[in-house]
Protein backbone atom coordinates (compact mmCIF):
# COMPACT_ATOMS: atom_id res chain seq x y z
CA UNK A 1 0.00 0.00 0.00
CA UNK A 2 3.22 2.52 -0.45
CA UNK A 3 0.61 4.32 -2.80
CA UNK A 4 -1.41 5.72 -0.01
CA UNK A 5 -1.08 9.16 1.82
CA UNK A 6 -1.45 10.43 4.94
CA UNK A 7 -5.26 11.22 3.87
CA UNK A 8 -5.78 7.80 2.77
CA UNK A 9 -4.35 6.22 6.05
CA UNK A 10 -6.18 8.62 8.01
CA UNK A 11 -9.34 7.41 6.73
CA UNK A 12 -8.80 3.64 7.29
CA UNK A 13 -7.88 4.52 10.68
CA UNK A 14 -10.91 6.95 11.53
CA UNK A 15 -13.04 4.16 9.64
CA UNK A 16 -11.91 1.07 10.96
CA UNK A 17 -11.64 1.08 14.87
CA UNK A 18 -11.17 -2.44 15.66
CA UNK A 19 -7.64 -2.21 13.35
CA UNK A 20 -7.08 0.79 13.87
CA UNK A 21 -3.60 0.45 15.66
CA UNK A 22 -2.77 -2.14 13.35
CA UNK A 23 -3.38 0.51 10.21
CA UNK A 24 -1.48 2.58 12.49
CA UNK A 25 1.78 0.67 12.11
CA UNK A 26 1.11 -0.30 8.81
CA UNK A 27 1.29 3.74 7.73
CA UNK A 28 4.38 3.93 9.98
CA UNK A 29 6.17 0.99 8.10
CA UNK A 30 5.00 2.89 5.11
CA UNK A 31 6.94 5.62 5.49
CA UNK A 32 4.00 8.13 5.82
CA UNK A 33 4.26 10.36 8.79
CA UNK A 34 0.84 10.68 10.24
CA UNK A 35 -0.88 14.34 11.11
CA UNK A 36 -2.81 15.67 14.11
CA UNK A 37 -6.37 14.47 12.39
CA UNK A 38 -4.45 10.90 12.31
CA UNK A 39 -4.37 10.89 15.83
CA UNK A 40 -8.05 12.30 16.67
CA UNK A 41 -8.75 9.47 14.56
CA UNK A 42 -6.42 6.90 16.16
CA UNK A 43 -7.38 8.31 19.54
CA UNK A 44 -10.44 7.92 19.55
CA UNK A 45 -10.70 4.39 17.92
CA UNK A 46 -8.30 3.24 21.75
CA UNK A 47 -10.77 5.11 23.81
CA UNK A 48 -14.05 3.22 22.46
CA UNK A 49 -12.00 -0.36 22.62
CA UNK A 50 -10.82 1.13 26.18
CA UNK A 51 -6.89 -0.05 25.27
CA UNK A 52 -5.22 1.77 27.77
CA UNK A 53 -1.80 0.84 27.06
CA UNK A 54 -1.85 1.44 24.04
CA UNK A 55 -3.74 5.19 24.62
CA UNK A 56 -0.69 5.86 26.99
CA UNK A 57 1.44 4.85 24.37
CA UNK A 58 0.34 7.22 21.75
CA UNK A 59 0.28 10.16 24.18
CA UNK A 60 3.84 9.86 24.65
CA UNK A 61 4.35 9.91 20.96
CA UNK A 62 2.42 12.81 20.70
CA UNK A 63 4.76 14.72 23.72
CA UNK A 64 7.74 13.62 21.47
CA UNK A 65 6.33 14.63 17.80
CA UNK A 66 5.06 18.22 19.37
CA UNK A 67 1.49 17.00 18.38
CA UNK A 68 0.31 18.15 21.71
CA UNK A 69 0.65 21.87 20.16
CA UNK A 70 -2.98 20.87 18.39
CA UNK A 71 -5.67 21.36 19.88
CA UNK A 72 -7.69 18.39 18.45
CA UNK A 73 -5.01 15.97 19.69
CA UNK A 74 -5.31 16.83 23.08
CA UNK A 75 -9.12 17.42 23.36
CA UNK A 76 -9.09 13.92 21.93
CA UNK A 77 -6.69 12.97 24.84
CA UNK A 78 -8.54 14.26 27.66
CA UNK A 79 -12.03 12.39 26.60
CA UNK A 80 -9.94 9.90 26.13
CA UNK A 81 -8.63 9.50 29.76
CA UNK A 82 -12.10 10.65 30.93
CA UNK A 83 -13.04 7.22 29.20
CA UNK A 84 -10.45 5.35 30.80
CA UNK A 85 -11.53 6.88 34.02
CA UNK A 86 -8.54 8.14 34.54
CA UNK A 87 -9.59 12.34 35.31
CA UNK A 88 -6.27 13.18 37.22
CA UNK A 89 -4.68 12.19 33.27
CA UNK A 90 -7.82 14.15 31.86
CA UNK A 91 -6.98 17.07 34.12
CA UNK A 92 -3.51 17.30 33.62
CA UNK A 93 -4.04 17.23 29.42
CA UNK A 94 -6.14 19.76 29.81
CA UNK A 95 -4.10 21.90 32.40
CA UNK A 96 -1.18 21.87 29.89
CA UNK A 97 -2.78 23.31 27.20
CA UNK A 98 -1.34 26.94 26.26
CA UNK A 99 -4.93 28.17 24.92
CA UNK A 100 -8.56 26.12 26.50
CA UNK A 101 -10.69 26.49 23.73
CA UNK A 102 -14.27 25.94 24.55
CA UNK A 103 -14.26 22.27 23.21
CA UNK A 104 -11.27 21.56 25.98
CA UNK A 105 -13.48 22.87 28.87
CA UNK A 106 -16.72 20.47 27.27
CA UNK A 107 -14.57 17.99 26.85
CA UNK A 108 -13.59 18.11 30.38
CA UNK A 109 -16.71 18.71 31.90
CA UNK A 110 -18.30 15.60 30.48
CA UNK A 111 -15.52 13.49 31.78
CA UNK A 112 -16.16 15.03 35.23
CA UNK A 113 -19.82 13.70 34.37
CA UNK A 114 -21.34 17.21 34.48
CA UNK A 115 -24.25 18.22 32.32
CA UNK A 116 -23.24 20.44 29.59
CA UNK A 117 -26.74 21.56 28.82
CA UNK A 118 -28.16 21.52 25.13
CA UNK A 119 -27.37 25.29 25.23
CA UNK A 120 -24.08 25.26 25.53
CA UNK A 121 -23.65 22.20 22.70
CA UNK A 122 -25.48 25.06 20.27
CA UNK A 123 -23.69 27.47 21.65
CA UNK A 124 -20.47 25.58 20.63
CA UNK A 125 -21.86 24.97 17.08
CA UNK A 126 -23.14 28.37 16.33
CA UNK A 127 -19.66 29.61 17.42
CA UNK A 128 -17.94 27.29 15.33
CA UNK A 129 -20.09 27.79 12.54
CA UNK A 130 -19.17 31.70 12.53
CA UNK A 131 -15.58 31.01 12.33
CA UNK A 132 -15.47 28.85 9.52
CA UNK A 133 -15.51 25.74 10.60
CA UNK A 134 -18.27 24.15 9.64
CA UNK A 135 -16.71 20.59 10.11
CA UNK A 136 -16.33 21.12 13.90
CA UNK A 137 -19.79 21.93 14.17
CA UNK A 138 -20.87 18.92 12.77
CA UNK A 139 -18.47 17.21 14.74
CA UNK A 140 -20.03 18.89 18.24
CA UNK A 141 -23.06 18.16 16.42
CA UNK A 142 -22.45 14.57 16.27
CA UNK A 143 -21.02 13.62 19.68
CA UNK A 144 -24.14 15.71 21.58
CA UNK A 145 -25.95 12.56 23.24
CA UNK A 146 -28.87 14.08 23.13
CA UNK A 147 -29.55 16.24 20.53
CA UNK A 148 -31.83 19.24 21.52
CA UNK A 149 -34.44 21.56 19.21
CA UNK A 150 -31.09 23.61 20.16
CA UNK A 151 -28.69 21.80 18.51
CA UNK A 152 -30.91 20.71 15.49
CA UNK A 153 -31.84 24.58 14.71
CA UNK A 154 -27.88 25.70 15.44
CA UNK A 155 -26.48 22.68 12.79
CA UNK A 156 -29.38 23.29 10.71
CA UNK A 157 -28.55 27.66 10.73
CA UNK A 158 -24.96 26.93 10.51
CA UNK A 159 -25.16 24.83 7.07
CA UNK A 160 -27.70 27.80 6.38
CA UNK A 161 -25.00 30.30 6.72
CA UNK A 162 -22.58 28.41 4.65
CA UNK A 163 -24.76 28.00 1.70
CA UNK A 164 -24.74 24.31 1.86
CA UNK A 165 -28.56 24.04 0.81
CA UNK A 166 -29.07 20.50 0.17
CA UNK A 167 -27.70 19.70 3.84
CA UNK A 168 -29.98 22.10 5.42
CA UNK A 169 -33.32 20.08 4.00
CA UNK A 170 -31.89 16.65 4.73
CA UNK A 171 -31.25 17.65 8.06
CA UNK A 172 -34.44 19.40 8.72
CA UNK A 173 -35.69 16.27 7.24
CA UNK A 174 -33.54 13.90 10.46
CA UNK A 175 -35.08 16.40 12.71
CA UNK A 176 -38.52 15.47 12.17
CA UNK A 177 -38.09 11.83 11.73
CA UNK A 178 -36.30 11.94 15.27
CA UNK A 179 -39.53 13.64 16.11
CA UNK A 180 -37.56 16.78 17.48
CA UNK A 181 -40.43 19.61 16.57
CA UNK A 182 -38.53 22.83 14.84
CA UNK A 183 -38.80 26.64 16.01
CA UNK A 184 -39.08 29.84 13.63
CA UNK A 185 -35.61 30.07 13.59
CA UNK A 186 -35.45 26.39 12.41
CA UNK A 187 -37.84 27.60 9.29
CA UNK A 188 -36.29 30.79 8.76
CA UNK A 189 -33.06 28.19 7.43
CA UNK A 190 -35.40 25.82 5.87
CA UNK A 191 -37.49 28.16 3.74
CA UNK A 192 -33.66 30.61 2.49
CA UNK A 193 -32.55 26.53 1.08
CA UNK A 194 -35.90 26.49 -0.27
CA UNK A 195 -35.48 30.09 -2.02
CA UNK A 196 -31.96 29.02 -3.54
CA UNK A 197 -32.99 25.59 -4.27
CA UNK A 198 -35.68 26.79 -6.06
CA UNK A 199 -37.72 24.35 -4.53
CA UNK A 200 -41.38 26.16 -4.01
CA UNK A 201 -43.80 23.40 -3.71
CA UNK A 202 -41.66 22.18 -0.71
CA UNK A 203 -40.98 25.55 0.49
CA UNK A 204 -45.02 26.18 0.50
CA UNK A 205 -45.96 23.14 1.94
CA UNK A 206 -43.49 23.63 4.61
CA UNK A 207 -44.55 27.30 5.03
CA UNK A 208 -48.21 25.73 5.81
CA UNK A 209 -46.70 23.34 8.05
CA UNK A 210 -45.36 25.49 10.08
CA UNK A 211 -48.78 27.58 10.51
CA UNK A 212 -50.90 24.72 10.18
CA UNK A 213 -49.28 21.81 12.47
CA UNK A 214 -46.83 23.48 14.43
CA UNK A 215 -49.13 26.65 15.17
CA UNK A 216 -45.77 28.68 14.47
CA UNK A 217 -47.01 32.73 13.83
CA UNK A 218 -45.22 33.48 10.33
CA UNK A 219 -42.99 36.59 11.14
CA UNK A 220 -42.26 39.16 8.64
CA UNK A 221 -38.87 37.54 7.48
CA UNK A 222 -40.80 34.22 7.28
CA UNK A 223 -42.97 36.07 4.79
CA UNK A 224 -39.86 37.89 3.18
CA UNK A 225 -38.91 34.18 2.70
CA UNK A 226 -41.60 33.15 0.54
CA UNK A 227 -41.83 36.40 -1.21
CA UNK A 228 -38.52 36.06 -2.31
CA UNK A 229 -38.74 32.11 -3.02
CA UNK A 230 -41.64 33.15 -5.49
CA UNK A 231 -39.65 35.74 -7.11
CA UNK A 232 -36.87 33.77 -7.64
CA UNK A 233 -39.09 31.15 -9.43
CA UNK A 234 -40.74 33.70 -11.33
CA UNK A 235 -44.14 33.38 -9.93
CA UNK A 236 -44.55 36.92 -9.45
CA UNK A 237 -48.63 36.95 -9.88
CA UNK A 238 -48.37 34.44 -6.28
CA UNK A 239 -45.63 36.72 -4.91
CA UNK A 240 -48.01 40.00 -5.08
CA UNK A 241 -50.71 37.73 -3.86
CA UNK A 242 -48.59 37.45 -0.63
CA UNK A 243 -47.71 40.58 -0.66
CA UNK A 244 -52.05 41.99 -1.13
CA UNK A 245 -52.88 39.44 1.60
CA UNK A 246 -50.51 40.47 3.86
CA UNK A 247 -49.76 44.16 3.07
CA UNK A 248 -49.98 45.37 7.41
CA UNK A 249 -47.11 43.30 7.38
CA UNK A 250 -44.99 45.76 4.81
CA UNK A 251 -46.24 48.85 6.09
CA UNK A 252 -43.82 50.87 8.04
CA UNK A 253 -40.84 48.15 6.24
CA UNK A 254 -41.48 46.53 9.28
CA UNK A 255 -40.87 43.53 7.10
CA UNK A 256 -36.70 42.71 5.51
CA UNK A 257 -36.01 43.99 2.39
CA UNK A 258 -36.17 41.52 -0.27
CA UNK A 259 -33.11 40.94 -2.74
CA UNK A 260 -33.22 43.95 -5.06
CA UNK A 261 -33.64 42.52 -8.29
CA UNK A 262 -36.98 40.33 -7.03
CA UNK A 263 -38.64 43.58 -5.91
CA UNK A 264 -38.07 44.91 -9.20
CA UNK A 265 -39.60 42.19 -10.93
CA UNK A 266 -42.48 42.16 -8.54
CA UNK A 267 -42.98 45.96 -9.32
CA UNK A 268 -42.76 45.57 -12.80
CA UNK A 269 -45.17 42.94 -13.11
CA UNK A 270 -47.55 43.99 -10.60
CA UNK A 271 -50.65 45.69 -10.85
CA UNK A 272 -50.91 49.54 -9.43
CA UNK A 273 -52.61 48.70 -6.55
CA UNK A 274 -50.52 45.96 -5.75
CA UNK A 275 -47.40 48.28 -6.41
CA UNK A 276 -48.88 51.24 -4.17
CA UNK A 277 -49.29 48.51 -1.37
CA UNK A 278 -45.89 47.04 -1.69
CA UNK A 279 -44.01 50.71 -1.92
CA UNK A 280 -46.78 52.49 0.19
CA UNK A 281 -48.72 49.63 2.63
CA UNK A 282 -52.11 51.25 1.65
CA UNK A 283 -54.95 49.64 -0.40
Amino acid sequence: MNDCTVVSWTTMISIDKEDAIFLYNEMRLDGVYPNDVTFVGLIHAISIRKLVEEGEMIHGFCIKTGFLSKHDVCNSLITMYAKFESMPDSIKVFEELNCREIISWIALISGLGLETGPIIAAALLDMYAKQGSICESKRVFSETPHKSQFAWTAIISAYAGHGDNDSVIELFKEMEKEGVKPDSVTFLSILAACSRNGMVEMGRHLFHSMVKEYHIEPSPQHYSSMVDMLGRAGKLEKAEELIRENRNIWFHGFIEPLSFSWTKSILRSSSQDSKRILLTGVD
